[in-house]
């Protein structure tokens, strides 16, 4: 009789009349028998549960060393991208380094550690201060050109005025005409090169460098490139747009302008 034969109530009955037998069985046979017996039942019944447990255990330590290697990974990556970082620096420092000075001046290496958060920033606070020599109005450059002026000085830090702070205005020249304004910031993306007479010569993509006079901002310094020129026969001045050549919310280090100790404390353009 098959076991789908035995009704459902005669079962555990015959489950019981089953183990009866089997200890029966195993009690009359030899020591080595039953030894083999139990093994064999053990590994059938047993098994299974040994597999999953060591399965189971295989699967977490597989866990713990994906999460470590991910980990690892994880550092890895950023230790690089800081390894970048410090190569682009130091290349950057390198082409500050090799930028020649004004006749006169002694440049000091400064790195931007504040800026406001805008497209146009009015400042910038740089890591140098009284200590290292700063003063208030020297002149700011980086590589491409005129940053702005030191507009206070702490003893280990300093804000730096931006070409776009509407009190920042600049003594500028011409390069190919030779025809002189005034720099400042007034609305907008672009800088404005104030009087510059109607029959003055400026033109569309001329360079606009510093002139020098008035003795805050050494002369031949990179401003700009003129955008456009309005021209109003009705008008005294025209009205000359410049693009900066400093990509004011992308600067990180500057070069703050020192200027030999008989030169030093001018007062600025107004």
């Amino acid at each position: 009789m098959s076991e789908f034969s035995i009704p459902f109530k005669t079962r555990p009955k015959v489950a019981v009349y089953l183990t009866v037998v089997f200890s029966l069985i195993l009690i009359v046979l030899p020591k080595k028998v039953k030894f083999s017996f139990a093994t064999a039942v053990s590994s059938v019944v047993y098994a299974p549960f040994s597999s999953l447990g060591q399965s189971i255990s295989e699967l977490v330590r597989l866990k713990k060393e994906n999460q470590a290697l991910r980990q690892a990974l994880v550092k890895t990556k950023l230790e690089t991208a800081s390894l970048q970082e410090t190569r682009l620096e130091n290349q950057r420092l390198k082409s500050l380094l090799g930028l020649p000075a004004p006749a006169g001046f002694t440049p000091l290496a400064a790195k931007i550690i504040g800026m406001e958060p805008s497209r146009r920033p009015a400042e910038v606070t740089v890591n140098r201060g009284v200590l290292d020599g700063v003063q208030r109005n020297l002149p700011v450059v980086n590589l491409t050109g005129l940053v702005g002026k030191v507009s206070d000085a702490a003893p280990e830090a300093a804000i730096v005025e931006l070409l776009y702070d509407p009190g920042c205005r600049v003594a500028a020249r011409d390069q190919r005409s030779r025809t002189v304004g005034i720099v400042k910031w007034k609305s907008g993306p672009y800088l404005s090169m104030d009087n510059v007479y109607y029959q003055d010569d400026v033109a569309v993509g001329d360079t606009i460098v510093t002139s020098g006079l008035g003795g805050l901002f050494p002369q031949g310094i990179l401003i700009g490139t003129v955008r456009a020129v309005g021209a109003d026969s009705l008008s005294t001045f025209k009205q000359v747009e410049v693009e900066p050549a400093v990509r004011f919310p992308a600067i990180e280090e500057v070069f703050i302008l020192l200027p030999p100790p008989e030169t030093s404390g001018q007062k600025e353009i107004r």
